[in-house]
């Protein structure tokens, strides 16, 4: 894994996994890296699985992390 320099990037990664959608529908999941400096979050709609991954330099509060995905999910 790449190590985030001391300028404050962030490394994003989205990966859009495109499976048959199925009829159930499954919670969305939030979880967080043990050190606070990242998550991954689930969700599975009718166009398929979707998973963002977020890594930075900075420690997260889960407050943070949902208003990350909010961000990018709308």
């Amino acid at each position: 894994m790449e190590n985030n320099d001391t300028t404050g990037v962030t490394v994003f990664g989205f990966d859009d996994v495109h499976e048959e959608p199925s009829d159930e529908k499954l919670p969305d999941c939030l979880c967080m890296d043990k050190d606070g400096l990242g998550f991954t979050f689930c969700s599975t709609n009718e166009y398929g699985h979707h998973r963002l991954r977020y890594r930075g330099n900075k420690k997260l509060t889960e407050s943070d992390a949902w208003d990350i995905v909010a961000e990018n999910f709308g």
